[in-house]
């Protein structure tokens, strides 16, 4: 339990600033959006004028940005980018500090078992990506109650809220999987760095190609698209199952591998 509270301490001052920035994004975006709605400009033919690859690269493809859902799915599209660094370098760095810091000697030399370590470590991580989740909902909520007019939004909210969790889930996995397979954590990070923005392009090329299946498969960007979550307010389950799996699988390895692997001292 002093593993967990240790984590919890040590990411303290990190998880506040990245809730901080992105409820200010949140609310100054839907203020904008009321701006804009007061004005009469017709953001459609704004919109229509764009290149359609610019739309799909900035997360506006097939969002209206018109009403107040349309305007705070794009908003969510980059807040889903944010939560998922935030998740996969939390991964990284929750698993490889204690090498950064060249305490891993102290750690190990406790009477506690590397799983049980690796437990704590993990629960104190799910706690983290709780909080931003929490911090994004009622962050959203007090945008749209502000700005967002008498549109209901809860039942979108909702989902779009669970994507973004199970997404910032599947990538902390992925993290701590990279860290637990490579000692070196410069090079874990640059790993899962890579994968994050290997698989938002892989996203972009998934839109522009008019959505193929193998590439929506390949990139968990696109398992919850917005389009789905705000104008047919649907959460695809067969994806969420799949990413379910996805996290289970990545947490078996990552135990399997942080109890062999070498650690720094």
């Amino acid at each position: 339990m002093n593993i967990y509270k240790r984590e919890l301490r040590s990411e303290a001052k990190g998880i506040f600033f990245w809730i901080l920035g992105t409820g200010f994004v949140l609310f100054v975006s839907m203020s904008e959006f009321l701006l804009i709605t007061d004005s009469g400009i017709d953001i459609t033919d704004f919109m229509d004028a764009m290149p359609r690859s610019l739309m799909v690269l900035f997360g506006m493809n097939d969002l209206d940005m018109g009403t107040s859902l349309g305007y705070h799915g794009i908003m969510m599209y980059y807040v889903i980018l944010a939560g998922i660094l935030y998740a996969a370098m939390l991964g990284v760095r929750i698993i490889s500090k204690e090498e950064l810091l060249k305490t891993s000697e102290f750690l190990l030399t406790k009477p506690r078992s590397r799983r049980r370590i690796l437990t704590f470590k993990i629960l104190a991580g799910i706690t983290l990506v709780s909080l931003f989740t929490l911090a994004v909902y009622l962050s959203s909520i007090l945008s749209l109650e502000v700005f967002g007019g008498s549109a209901p939004y809860q039942s979108v909210l909702l989902k779009e809220v669970l994507s973004l969790f199970l997404l910032m889930l599947l990538y902390f996995s992925l993290g701590i999987l990279s860290a637990s397979l490579i000692a070196k954590p410069r090079l874990a990070s640059s790993l899962i760095l890579s994968m994050v923005f290997a698989t938002f392009l892989l996203g972009v090329f998934h839109d522009l190609l008019d959505s193929p299946m193998i590439l929506r498969l390949l990139t968990p960007f696109r398992y919850f698209p917005l389009v789905d979550l705000v104008e047919k307010n649907t959460l695809s389950t067969v994806f969420a199952l799949l990413t379910v799996l996805l996290i289970m699988a990545a947490g078996f390895l990552s135990f399997r591998s942080y109890e062999k692997r070498d650690m720094n001292i």
